[in-house]
């Protein structure tokens, strides 16, 4: 299992027919042979096995952490050498539907998330509002970095 994290950041939030210079959160990805799990998490600081995660608020999320990956090529181990085609595949795939699981409170359809992202361009944002974020569901509530390792990259 391979596992690191990206402090939030502005990038190009890519989509079937446009593309909107917006903020994200920071991220966790959670690497196994052939697969891949990323989840949000709130602050800047380097996450820690107590870290809350939250759904990655892009397309394509099932809820799982997983990513619906259409026909891209992805890495197929969990090495320090696939890291960057990992996080190609999630900050510069285009995000072409939600995967049926809503990752921002205020956008629960495909258009809606579009409609969410142009408005931060729109406003230049520097910042992602975290308080859009959606709690990933864990025991006893909401899950931790430390049990998403702990199932081995299963999900």
């Amino acid at each position: 299992m391979l596992v690191w994290y990206h402090q939030p950041q502005v990038i190009n939030v890519l989509f079937k027919e446009e593309a909107h210079t917006a903020p994200i959160p920071g991220l966790i990805f959670i690497a196994t042979p052939g697969k891949l799990r990323c989840y949000a998490f709130k602050g800047k600081a380097r996450p820690t096995p107590q870290t809350k995660l939250f759904y990655a608020p892009l397309g394509n999320m099932y809820s799982n952490g997983s990513f619906c990956t259409g026909n891209c090529d992805t890495p197929k181990d969990n090495s320090l050498s696939s890291i960057p085609g990992w996080e190609r595949f999630v900050l510069e795939c285009t995000n072409t539907h939600t995967g049926g699981t809503q990752v921002l409170r205020s956008a629960s359809t495909y258009q809606e998330m579009v409609g969410f992202y142009k408005r931060l361009a729109g406003a230049a944002a520097k910042d992602f509002p975290t308080k859009e974020l959606i709690p990933v569901p864990g025991e006893p509530n909401q899950l931790t970095l430390q049990d998403a390792l702990s199932d081995g990259g299963a999900a």
